[in-house]
């Protein structure tokens, strides 16, 4: 059956099912969470070199203050070690639970994201 309108023919196709050899696109939960290495840094290799290394650093101001190690480049290497140690703790009390925060959504912890980094798309997260 052929409809002509002003000259111009119009044939009705079959609907045919569309077969394809490609994958399906992936599902959200195939997608693979871009931030998962900053997570593993973060919130599991920081804590352990942290720690190893406010043990070193509190190990390294006993010795350095010892009363045989008196002179006046052990209290220098005393205080840097007493800063790397200050230093090591609160990145310790920082950084890692901000990304156990970065990865949860919702109540409080949208807030600290929205706070931190002035975002309000998560889809990324």
């Amino acid at each position: 059956m052929t409809t002509s309108v002003a000259a111009i023919k119009f044939e009705p196709q079959s609907i045919k099912p569309k077969i394809s050899c490609e994958p399906p696109p992936p599902m959200a939960s195939d997608i693979p969470d871009p931030f998962m290495l900053d997570h593993i840094i973060y919130a599991l290799l920081m804590p352990i070199v942290c720690g190893l290394g406010v043990f070193a650093a509190f190990i390294c101001v006993v010795v350095f203050t010892r009363p045989q190690m008196r002179s006046s480049l052990n209290i220098y290497l005393a205080g840097l070690s007493l800063f790397d140690l200050v230093l090591l703790a609160m990145s310790l009390l920082i950084y890692p639970p901000l990304s156990v925060c970065l990865k949860m959504v919702g109540g409080f912890f949208l807030y600290v994201k929205i706070f931190f980094f002035h975002q309000r798309d998560f889809s990324l997260f």
